[in-house]
């Protein structure tokens, strides 16, 4: 079965020659002095498919829920297939994905639970939080 073997939420992510480029990885909060705001990052992933699933098309979900409210913020997906890479008995293919979550709005302060789901099984769970930022003092 296809699992994720890493995640983390980054400044950028980007896939070059099937390499995932992470820069700046482990954000969990972010700073702001007020709400809504887009959601300030990327998602780094890398998707683990044993060999004898790489020619299956899997399905991707992404879930932001705002942990308080429990309410559901956004919901994408997608799918991917492996198809066609040469591999030695036994060994696994990566896929690695990097996903703007920019054209997410996060409106309120407080936690938020990114779930990354493959093929219906849920993958992980990343928690970043919205906290607000105190005013700087004036002059």
């Amino acid at each position: 079965m296809a699992n994720v073997a890493a995640a983390m939420l980054c400044d950028f992510a980007q896939i070059r020659e099937g390499l995932l480029f992470v820069s700046s990885g482990g954000l969990a909060r972010f700073a702001t002095p007020d709400v809504p705001i887009p959601f300030p990052a990327f998602l780094a992933l890398i998707i683990e498919v044993p060999a004898h699933e790489v020619e299956h098309v899997h399905e991707l979900a992404i879930t932001v829920k705002h942990v308080p409210t429990a309410t559901t913020v956004a919901k994408a997906g997608g799918g991917f297939s492996l198809a066609g890479n040469l591999l030695h008995p036994g060994e696994s293919a990566y896929a690695p994905q990097a996903i703007a979550l920019h054209s997410i709005i996060l409106p309120d302060f407080g936690a938020y639970d990114v779930t990354v789901t493959v093929d219906t099984e849920v993958g992980q769970t990343i928690t970043a939080y919205v906290v607000e930022k105190p005013a700087s003092p004036q002059a």
